[in-house]
């Protein structure tokens, strides 16, 4: 199989994979299997939360403790999220702490959040810089891969996708091991709730040097992956094999994001693709061999805003369900321009459920294949995150009914240009800007203001008569008629210019870099603006910064909005076009 070159792979009884559809099955299930393990019970997931179920769920593990006195119990959580709520006794190290004694606890901390950058973004901001995010639950020989994390939603009502693998030891060995390794590198959770470094771990994720540490990362897992690729064996007469691929672009090892790329280059028409993601913002390499190069159906399932699992949190990330509702329809344009009519987005839209499914599926006619784990392939996913998945591939005919039966669409609802038109859909001017900058979209940075086209300097002439109307009244464009002008001449301004014709006398030649800047500046006030009151909360409350950088702080964040006034004032003078209409100069 022409996708599957160079991975390491393990033969898979198709009678041993279970499928579960429900968060509640996926909770009893994590239960059972706690209360049956004997030897080891490794535990990888983003954070895990504080409710009566997670509770339950550390009670189960605790009593198991106590039962099987040789039992090894390994859990694996991001650092940043992990401690989250420590001051008030709500993370994920308050409620793991009875068992530390007992158990190794790691908590993985990215080596590129460190110095300036760690002492002012907030604590729910830092985790776009890296987060430790593969899935992986074994327990023995099981290994249960899914999306899901450890918190009371994703055991009730928020739909994600769980694979139990029974009875795979090679599996199960190889998890654990990726566990292990990133453990070693990583901060250890003690009985009084303290986390210190790893003593096997050589440097310092926060304080040593990010190479180094990088390179030491890359290496421990290079062996792994080499040790269970020289030990796979022929699978010329097994119906059914699983490719345990793993994604950690930041330190090169980029199994998954070779493997999409194979797979959307596909051109064979009678191929059938699906992808879900509750997060959809696909690298925009994806994207460009979705919509040009690829000769497949496909359908993409994403979470509707409803189904988005930020809707109505408080403060800026009440607006990310907008962010991903924009990134949505910025492709579905390009999908329409592609005129790629195999290519159908659906929506997740289930009353009172949120959506968090991931994964790939494909129907072939001679197999299908399915990728579970934790990836939403994203730029995050691909190169800031640790992420973990299986490429399970199967010949066996009720296996492969079973998957298909995975797929979600009969929930979604298919995208039509209609869905744009509702008012609840269309985006503030701050989350079209905000898409702007999400990663997979920041190399071309396409912008739209109002109706006007994509503003790509190859494609359109904003110069045009159509796009400077598109433009009025947008943020790209001042009016710039006197009160009088306005006492005198009521009408709209696009209806006094609808039928003239613009000559150009002169652009300045760098509009661009400083439309840039400007931006940039203006990220840098608002950034100014929100820093103020956290590092003065910081200051009241702990003893984490000096009084000299708190007060140099709270000075540079004051000068930052008179600077962006003055700069803007400065660049009204000379960034810009001038032009000339033929009727009334």
């Amino acid at each position: 199989m022409e996708y599957v070159e160079n991975l390491p792979s393990v033969p898979i009884n198709a009678k041993n994979v279970k499928i579960i559809s429900e968060p509640e099955d996926f909770y009893e299930t994590l239960l059972t299997l706690i209360s049956k393990s004997n030897e080891r019970i490794y535990i990888s997931s983003l954070y895990l939360g504080d409710g009566k179920l997670e509770n339950a769920l550390v009670d189960k593990i605790d009593n198991r403790l106590r039962d099987v006195l040789n039992l090894r119990v390994t859990i694996l959580l991001d650092y940043l999220r992990g401690t989250r709520g420590e001051r008030l006794e709500k993370s994920s190290t308050t409620l793991l702490k009875r068992i530390a004694d007992r158990s190794t606890i790691y908590l993985y901390h990215t080596p590129y959040l460190k110095g300036f950058l760690k002492q002012t973004i907030p604590e729910r901001s830092n985790e776009v810089i890296g987060l430790q995010h593969m899935k992986l639950y074994i327990f023995d020989d099981h290994v249960l891969l899914s999306g899901a994390n450890l918190s009371d939603s994703y055991f009730t009502n928020r739909q994600d996708r769980y694979i139990l693998f029974e009875n795979s030891k090679e599996l199960a060995d190889y998890f654990s091991q990726v566990v292990d390794v990133v453990g070693q590198l990583s901060f250890v959770l003690d009985k009084d709730g303290q986390c210190t470094i790893n003593p096997l771990c050589p440097i310092h994720p926060v304080t040593g040097n990010t190479k180094e540490f990088s390179r030491e990362l890359n290496d421990r897992l290079k062996k792994v992956m080499e040790s269970l690729r020289s030990a796979s064996p022929s699978h010329s007469q097994s119906d059914t094999v699983a490719y345990p691929i793993l994604q950690m672009g930041m330190f090169e090892v980029e199994q998954e994001h070779q493997l999409m790329k194979r797979l959307l280059s596909t051109e064979n028409p009678s191929m059938k693709f699906t992808m879900a993601s509750g997060y959809f913002n696909c690298l925009e390499e994806y994207e460009d061999l979705m919509t040009n190069k690829g000769k497949y159906d496909l359908d993409i399932l994403v979470a509707s805003p409803k189904a988005n699992g930020f809707l109505n949190a408080q403060g800026l990330s009440g607006q990310i369900p907008a962010v991903y509702s924009n990134i949505l329809h910025n492709f579905y344009s390009k999908v329409q321009e592609s005129n790629r009519k195999s290519l159908k987005l659906f929506e997740y839209d289930r009353e009172g459920w949120t959506f968090h499914s991931k994964g790939f599926w494909i129907e072939h006619p001679n197999y299908s294949a399915t990728i579970v784990g934790s990836s939403n392939y994203g730029y995050r996913s691909a190169f800031r995150d640790l992420e973990a998945q299986v490429f399970l591939v199967t010949k066996d005919q009720n296996l492969r009914e079973q998957l298909k039966e995975m797929v979600l669409i009969p929930t979604g609802l298919m995208v039509a240009r209609e869905v744009w038109k509702n008012v609840n859909r269309k985006p503030a001017q701050v989350v079209r800007t905000s898409s702007m900058f999400t990663p997979s979209q920041s190399r071309e940075l396409p912008r739209r203001r109002h109706q006007a086209s994509e503003a790509t300097t190859s494609k359109v002439n904003p110069f045009e008569r159509k796009e400077l109307l598109a433009r009025i009244g947008g943020t790209s464009v001042r009016n710039l008629c006197s009160k009088q002008a306005e006492e005198e001449k009521p009408e709209p301004l696009e209806k006094l210019l609808k039928d003239e014709k613009w000559s150009i006398i002169y652009r300045y030649p760098d509009i661009v870099k400083f439309v840039l800047i400007a931006r940039f500046k203006l990220m840098q006030t608002v950034g100014s603006v929100i820093v103020i009151p956290y590092m003065s909360y910081l200051f009241a409350n702990t003893e984490t910064i000096s009084p000299t950088f708190y007060f140099s702080t709270v000075v540079a964040g004051i000068v930052a909005p008179l600077m962006l006034i003055v700069m803007s004032k400065y660049l009204t003078r000379i960034v810009g076009v001038i032009s000339i209409n033929e009727t009334n100069e």
